[in-house]
């Protein structure tokens, strides 16, 4: 039984159901870009640790950066300082807004 025995398709991979991309910004050095996939009627929170001990779900929301509106595409925030800490951790918390 040799390779020719067998019939290979291709399957692809599924697509990522969120993705955050976090960027140095290139003009002010410590400040960096951050992008993100949103859906419609959902809002985000930029929210940031100095270390992983704890969910980021309990994390301060960042530099004022919450009830961000998801329009289904993605949003952009540009020239966020990064904070004097030589390590911070950043995540994108989404939230269904209340009626």
């Amino acid at each position: 039984m040799g390779f020719s025995d067998f019939q290979f398709s291709q399957v692809p991979a599924p697509k990522p159901d969120f993705f955050l991309t976090i960027t140095p910004n290139a003009q002010n050095v410590g400040s960096y870009n951050f992008s993100w996939n949103t859906q419609i009627n959902k809002l985000y929170d930029l929210v940031s640790s100095t270390d992983l001990a704890t969910a980021p779900s309990t994390w301060d929301v960042w530099m004022g950066n919450f009830n961000l509106v998801g329009t289904g595409g993605t949003y952009n925030l540009t020239n966020i300082d990064g904070g004097a800490n030589t390590r911070r951790f950043f995540a994108v918390r989404q939230k269904t807004p209340t009626p």
